[in-house]
């Protein structure tokens, strides 16, 4: 029998090779969700570790399960050691360790694509990809099937493809199609060489390799090139969340940015800036409102499909009736260095005039950008705007009625039918035996300014949803301007009142002739609906802004109403009280500790391998014994030397399952171990029994039976009837091998 190859490439080999490229190129899919590409070098790292320690293992013909472990362990250490190397914070390094991806998830929330370079972010898309890597070598290689490989592939595809306002480029499918080609491309090789075994080829077969090369060039590249073309001319699909439409144009569906993840962004930037200044010909400053929110449901406030209508003159304002000496504020603006697609205007547009593709929503009267680079396209931005101030008398506003036919009724007025009962509860509370509409959204104003014990907080808190407007009325009493414009205007659908969140800026600062806008002046604030006067500005967050005269009521301890105030009821008015600037909480610097140039490379590397060579020597006795199970049953050497060493191996591996070797000739051993086993294993023992003994006393001795698999039979009837602590044992820890070394120490 002519001796193996050993140094040959093996069909793990292929395997392994196919699935460190498809994973590596698969990487190259999350680019569009960061401005951070220095994760691509980490993960590259740990996929490589990965694939080489999967190579060494395969080829010890170790058990997948031990593999898997050692896979996972190595994800594990890796992932630490890079963490090592971030910037966490103070704690030992498990808590910092733990405290990245905490602070990653929140970065993600409050961070539209392409986030800002954050060390958690980093260390989550790194770990992430060591999962994938290791769930498709289980599809490839532990379940043997290379085709499923697609399903771990796709996943991190599927992330920028199903992210709003994510452009996924075109090379991000052709990276997943070209690995996954890989994968397919190493099965066809390793099947075609496993097919003719022992079959005795042609002159004119050149091997298996050219074959599965032609067939994946004249199958794969044309799925590929079709899907792409299919991809261009299907038309783009219209849904958006649960019956919701995205804005449509002349040019067909937008898709529109969520504006409260701007929000939360630039109010806890860690440092101020002017995004814009303006002058206006009226004395006071204007909220430059950019979004509104008419949608209220379990998952909270968010936008809606609109109809857009290209052009700069807008309609008048819903529901509002023109009176004679209405304020007309002309107002010119100039943008600095941020980036958005919608317009920032005072309320209620009249017109408009700048650069760009413009077009509104004749409902909420929202300006968006259409035409190409939308998101940046206020960017250095200059326009001029005419609208009108919409502020209503106190006393006409106290007799208007809440009449639910604002045009995007559909929208603002439902109230959830599933709304916890402890908010509808308190807001029957607050407004019990007020009869005007406007009254009871005063009063809840004034609960939520003054009366409730609230207090103004940048500081991110838990949950969403129904559980975090809970969390805000109920338990933590703190949060920042989105809650409390979405606590209000629940509030006021329960009483019955149409209602809708606003995101824009403040005012901002008054500087000489100009009013400047800063980062931090971005805010959310209700808008309500009355009858004549359409949809009104209300101001429940407290430290941040004075409330409009029009939503003070006489009698409340108020801060400085916006003009003076014309309170709807008779009673005194309590001297109003100047409140400090607000300054949003500092967090720390975005991307800290993650500059390429300056990363612990020689810690990070340092901490892997020793983790690495720590994970060796423990599993040393596991892959020395391995090795020796292969040579013992590889098929080499005289027929009666084979028998021997497979009725080693049998004896062996009595001992690693926390059994004895009996005592006696090869037919009393064999038939007392297969007493305890099951009936194959029983017949395999047994049938490896009587082959020894003629090994061993016969003249000649021929074989004629698979002793390979007669054992591999023998080690699963062991196995089977062994406790799992016993299982472990012998995979991880064998007995046989301490044995074994224990004699030829006490030999020497």
């Amino acid at each position: 029998m002519a001796a193996r190859n050993t140094s040959a490439i093996q069909v793990s080999d292929r395997w392994v090779v196919a699935v460190t490229i498809g994973v590596l190129l698969a990487s190259t899919t999350l680019l569009p969700l960061t401005q951070d590409s220095g994760y691509l070098i980490l993960s590259s790292v740990l996929v490589i570790i990965l694939g080489a320690v999967t190579f060494v293992l395969r080829r010890f013909r170790i058990g997948d399960v031990p593999i898997l472990g050692f896979q996972f362990l190595t994800l594990a250490g890796f992932s630490f050691a890079a963490s090592l190397g971030m910037e966490a914070g103070e704690g030992n390094p498990l808590t910092r360790y733990v405290r990245l991806f905490s602070e990653a998830t929140d970065h993600m929330q409050m961070q539209p694509a392409p986030m800002e370079p954050h060390p958690g972010v980093r260390l989550l898309f790194v770990t992430a990809i060591g999962l994938i890597m290791i769930l498709t070598d289980v599809m490839v290689q532990g379940i043997d099937r290379p085709m499923w490989s697609i399903a771990p592939l796709a996943s991190l595809f599927l992330v920028p493809a199903l992210t709003p306002r994510v452009d996924v480029p075109w090379w991000c499918f052709v990276a997943i199609a070209v690995g996954y080609l890989g994968i397919l491309l190493a099965e066809g090789i390793n099947t075609s060489e496993r097919w003719p075994r022992g079959v005795r080829r042609s002159q004119h077969d050149r091997g298996s390799t050219p074959l599965a090369v032609r067939m994946a060039a004249v199958v794969g590249i044309p799925a590929i090139v079709l899907t792409l073309a299919l991809g261009m001319v299907i038309p783009t699909l219209t849904s958006q969340g649960w019956g919701i439409t995205r804005p449509t144009g002349a040019d067909g569906p937008l898709q529109m940015a969520d504006p409260t993840l701007d929000l939360r962004r630039n109010l806890n930037q860690p440092q101020d800036r002017v995004v814009m200044t303006y002058t206006t010909d009226q004395a006071d400053g204007a909220y430059l409102r950019m979004a509104s929110l008419p949608v209220f449901n379990a998952t909270g406030w968010q936008n809606a499909g609109m109809q857009l209508t290209t052009g700069t003159d807008l309609p008048p304002a819903p529901g509002h009736r023109a009176q004679p000496g209405e304020i007309i504020r002309n107002t010119t603006i100039q943008v600095a260095d941020f980036r958005s697609e919608y317009l920032p205007l005072p309320y209620a547009p009249d017109s408009f005039s700048g650069e760009g593709q413009w077009a509104y929503d004749r409902d909420s009267l929202v300006v968006l950008a259409t035409g190409e680079n939308r998101a940046d396209a206020i960017r250095d931005l200059q326009y001029s705007v005419r609208s009108v101030d919409i502020k209503p008398d106190g006393p006409g506003l106290s007799r208007a009625l809440a009449a639910g036919n604002p045009p995007d009724a559909q929208l603002t007025v439902p109230m959830p039918q599933d709304l916890p009962d402890d908010i509808v509860n308190l807001t029957v509370q607050l407004t019990q035996g007020i009869e005007s509409p406007a009254l009871k959204a005063a009063a809840i104003q004034n609960y939520l300014r003054n009366e409730g014990g609230y207090t103004y907080s940048t500081e991110p808190l838990p949950g969403s949803g129904y559980e975090a407007l809970q969390n805000f009325l109920f338990r933590d009493k703190k949060g920042y301007c989105e809650q409390f414009a979405g606590a209000m205007a629940t509030m006021a659908r329960v009483a019955g009142i149409p209602s809708r969140v606003a995101v824009g800026f403040l005012p901002g600062e008054r500087k000489g002739e100009h009013w400047e806008v800063s980062i931090r002046d971005m805010h959310a604030w209700p808008e309500l609906w009355f009858e004549g006067y359409g949809w009104v500005r209300f101001e429940p967050t407290p430290s941040i802004a004075s409330p409009p005269a029009w939503t003070v009521v006489s009698g409340t301890s108020e801060e400085a109403a916006e003009g003076p105030s014309e309170a709807p009821a008779p009673t005194e008015t309590v001297a109003p009280q100047e409140e400090p600037t607000p300054t949003a909480e500092a967090t720390p610097e975005v991307g800290a500790g993650i500059d390429n140039e300056g990363f612990p490379w020689g810690r990070v590397l340092g901490v892997a391998l020793g983790t690495a060579v720590l994970a060796g020597l423990g599993a040393l006795p596991m892959l020395l014994r391995s090795r020796r199970r292969g040579r013992r049953l590889d098929g080499h050497g005289p027929p009666t030397a084979q028998v021997e060493n497979a009725w080693a191996e049998v004896r062996d591996s009595v001992i690693d399952f926390g059994g004895h070797w009996p005592a006696g000739s090869p037919r009393v051993i064999g038939s007392q171990i297969a007493h305890d086993l099951d009936g194959p294993s029983a017949k395999a023992v047994t049938v490896l029994s009587l082959m020894v003994e003629r090994a061993r006393y016969a003249k000649q001795h021929t074989i004629n039976a698979d002793l390979a698999a007669i054992t591999h039979q023998v080690r699963r009837g062991l196995s089977e009837r062994s406790q799992r602590p016993d299982r472990i044992a012998a995979t991880w820890w064998p007995r046989s091998f301490w044995h074994n070394l224990g004699q030829r120490v006490l030999r020497a």
